[in-house]
């Protein structure tokens, strides 16, 4: 099967609402005939389904068989004996399992009666016209009805896989509101399909009961003009009663056949289906190996949903072996889409990607994927172990080597400690899991599989400082020796590679190592102003620690004293010491309680900032979830406004927040759904190009061929990981939160449209209590409080001027500090 990107510049577009309906009523209409369903029958499935339909003929003939002997019973009334009678039905009862009942009961009305039979025989031109109008009509209501449970069946595992996308902006009722539109859809069908089936049914029967009259009235002159007997005659009519009945108990079935034939076609168009980029082909050149020379030759790509958009526009490029190459550019410039193009999820319509100086059209597919390893800005784990999730790298990988990819990849510390290890559950799409431990993973499982090629699409976007310093040290050790692509927008991700090249639109407008020189150069003047920025944030503070000194000292003197008085009067209620102990045993355990103190107590006065700071898995997140009621705490309380949150009904505490998630998720739906998701009210044209405006969307939406009106795809898919971010936080924005959350909310941007977004941000984060999880301080420097938390607990918090007076020895939030400022 043909592969999806998913990368950050993945641009192509569905189709509109519409036209997917239109095709969808089309492929309703189309089915394939009964023998073409069993086509892909093996030997075995062919000799069950023949011994099948010997029973179901031995089984069919019984009926009629029997009419066989109640015409000879009816006969025999005075003539034969018990016993003989006896006799008889015990030979007719091996003969019951010989024939079906349909040809079996008009082969022996024929045989007892042909003139009764052939008149009978009348109806069945009605009959099956009667049950050919049903079947058709019964082919397209099943068609339409399978359709709409496809639907129900879309909307519910959209939204049970966004379940926090969906609970955190009330969304619950719209998604059970699509539901039961599509479900209203295949009640009405599912009633037209009883109706055309009761038509059917009916019509056959009504034609049966009209020859029943005729053969009575007609039997009752064969026996008088021809000599038939009374016998005889209930022979032949209840053989065609049964062989006619059987015909028309048959109807109801032709639905479930209908069904099958409607299924089988979309079915087998899938399987069918001959793809350009085949995962399966084993066609192709196997070589020996690879020496990982990258070549894009004056390439021209466009997304096949948007043919008239290119977003590769004649780029040219080469990567030598051995060499890394860092591509950046804006958000939607082209630059995953390069990533795609050598992994061959597509291919160009123009131009030439090489490897090794041959068409990567001519490599066996499965093999080149081999040789590159890809680790993508939003990481993609399954619902199963993490050791088996980083195995997906290399089936045959030993735990010895898994446990060496993790710590190249700064993801066994924390794996470590969970209580199953490896074997530790990651839930759907890695839920368990924050961001920074997923993208670990990731690594780990491409470093595992060893490639020649490494393909880093914002590889260490989701981390923290530290863990993003460690893991880029252990990249920067893997790159060696190896051609590696990176994709990025931070300096001091690309400042070490070989060459940088910048793409606009699809076009390489610079690209030389003196680029990399002229930013390498420029990176120590931005380590300088940061170390200067540090000093003047720290103000006089050396002159204050003099005076703190001397202020302390007369503290001291006083408390000594103080001391000294205090044993004088303590000596003197000595005779008190025994109900003295009791009461202070007493009052150490209140007091213990009363006093103790939370290993996360903050708070946030109205209209203030709060930032959360630490490093990855530091419990940052968890407080956003905690927020959102998305889990309850095991002890303690959360209040808003002195209320505690637990008291508030749900979706009204839901409906004050607004959230931005690290990993945005959007519906299949149109961008203007997406952004009115979060506001249940009638919402203007205006309301939403202004959100979108805000957010910096605006101008990407536009250049849309549909606009407002595009249809994102699942998961966002048809948008790059900038843009969906865009999207996810205007929707947040016109629900008018009184409260904001943002977690990581522009870490997926570039510093362009981060910088934008940024101001944003600020703008609307006025007058509202806002919650801000980054990692990247000039993000959180002008919050009011900033928490740094470690291992779930706060260990420092104050605004930034307080925690750099504090001076605190090692403190947490200075050894941030001084890495970020650190020349880069």
């Amino acid at each position: 099967m043909d592969a999806t990107a998913t990368g950050d510049d993945q641009n192509g577009v569905g189709r509109d609402g519409r036209e997917e309906t239109n095709d969808a009523a089309a492929a309703a209409k189309k089915k394939v005939s009964l023998l073409s369903m069993f086509r892909y029958a093996d030997r075995l499935d062919v000799l069950l389904m023949v011994a099948g339909a010997v029973g179901a003929v031995a089984n069919g003939m019984t009926a009629p068989l029997m009419t066989v002997l109640f015409g000879n019973v009816i006969d025999s009334f005075g003539v034969s004996t018990t016993q003989n009678i006896i006799h008889k039905v015990s030979k007719a009862g091996k003969l019951l399992q010989l024939a079906s009942a349909f040809f079996g009961g008009f082969i022996i009305a024929f045989t007892r009666g042909w003139l009764l039979a052939l008149v009978m025989l009348t109806s069945l031109p009605l009959i099956a016209v009667a049950g050919a109008v049903s079947a058709q009509f019964l082919t397209m209501v099943s068609s339409k009805k399978l359709t709409s449970y496809g639907d129900a069946g879309d909307i519910v595992e959209q939204t049970i896989g966004a379940i926090r996308t969906v609970v955190s902006f009330h969304g619950e009722k719209k998604a059970v509101a699509m539901y039961k539109k599509f479900i209203r859809k295949a009640y009405k069908t599912d009633i037209l399909e009883g109706l055309t089936n009761g038509f059917g049914m009916g019509s056959v029967l009504s034609v049966l009961f009209c020859s029943y009259g005729l053969a009575f009235w007609y039997g009752g002159k064969l026996i008088v003009d021809k000599g038939y007997t009374g016998g005889k005659i209930i022979t032949v009519l209840i053989s065609v009663l049964i062989g006619a009945s059987s015909l028309g108990n048959a109807t109801p079935s032709f639905s479930a056949i209908a069904e099958g034939q409607s299924a089988a076609y979309r079915l087998f168009e899938t399987i069918e289906r001959k793809p350009e980029i085949n995962s399966g082909d084993t066609s192709g050149m196997v070589l020996e190996d690879i020496m990982g020379d990258i070549e894009l030759k004056d390439v021209h790509f466009h997304y096949p949903s948007r043919p008239d958009q290119l977003i590769i526009d004649g780029l040219s490029l080469q990567v030598a072996s051995g060499t890394t190459i860092a591509i950046v550019g804006e958000s939607g410039s082209g630059k995953s889409t390069v990533i795609s193009l050598v992994e061959r999820f597509y291919d160009p319509q123009a131009g030439e990607v090489l490897i090794d100086g041959i068409n990567i059209r001519n490599i066996k597919l499965n093999w080149i994927r081999e040789k590159i390893g890809l680790v993508s800005q939003e990481p993609v784990l399954f619902k199963t172990s993490i050791k088996d999730n980083i195995m997906y790298g290399k089936e045959d990988a030993t735990l010895e080597e898994i446990k060496r990819a993790s710590e190249l990849a700064n993801a066994a510390n924390f794996i470590d400690k969970l209580p199953n290890g490896y074997d530790t559950l990651v839930g759907q799409r890695g839920a368990q899991l924050s961001g920074g431990q997923k993208q670990r993973i990731a690594i780990a499982r491409a470093i595992l599989k060893d490639p020649k090629i490494l393909l880093l699409d914002e590889a260490t976007s989701a981390l923290d400082v530290e863990s993003e310093r460690i893991v880029q040290e252990a990249l920067n050790r893997i790159m060696v020796e190896r051609t590696t692509l990176v994709v990025a927008h931070r300096l001091s991700t690309v400042r070490n590679l070989d060459c940088i090249t910048i793409v606009r639109q699809g076009k390489m407008v610079e690209q030389d190592w003196r680029l990399a020189l002229i930013i390498t150069c420029v990176i120590p003047l931005v380590g300088v102003q940061g170390y200067a920025q540090v000093k003047f944030l720290k103000g006089f503070s050396e002159d204050a620690k003099e005076m703190y000194e001397h202020a302390s000292q007369v503290t001291t003197d006083a408390v000594f004293f103080a001391l000294v008085l205090a044993s004088i009067g303590v000596s003197q209620t000595s005779a008190l010491a025994s109900d003295a102990t009791k009461a202070r045993n007493s009052a150490i355990s209140i007091f213990s309680i009363l006093d103790r103190k939370s290993k996360i107590d903050s708070s946030s006065d109205d209209g203030m900032t709060l930032a959360l700071v630490g490093e990855s898995s530091s419990g940052k997140s968890t407080i956003i979830a905690l927020l959102e009621r998305f889990y309850d705490p095991d002890s303690g309380r959360i209040s808003l406004d002195g209320v505690e949150i637990k008291s508030l009904k749900v979706s009204w505490l839901r409906d004050q927040m607004g959230l931005v998630g690290q990993e945005p998720v959007l519906f299949n739906d149109t961008i203007r759904a997406n952004i009115t998701y979060g506001k249940h009210a009638e919402v203007t044209e205006e309301e939403v190009m202004a959100v979108a405006k805000a957010s910096n969307a605006h101008e990407f939406i536009s250049g849309l061929p549909q606009g407002y009106d595009t249809v994102v795809g699942e998961k966002g898919i048809q948008l790059s990981g900038g843009q969906k971010q865009r999207v996810a936080i205007a929707r947040a924005i016109i629900k008018d939160p009184k409260i904001l959350l943002l977690d990581e909310a522009t870490s997926a941007l570039d510093v362009e449209s981060e910088r934008i977004v940024q101001d944003a941000l600020d703008q609307v984060m006025v007058c509202r209590t806002t919650i801000v999880v980054a990692h990247r301080l000039f993000t959180i420097k002008g919050a009011d409080m900033i928490a740094v938390l470690k291992e779930g607990k706060i260990v420092e918090k104050g605004s930034h001027e307080a925690l750099m007076r504090m001076r605190i020895k090692d403190g947490a939030y200075a050894s941030l500090v001084e890495l970020h400022s650190k020349p880069e």
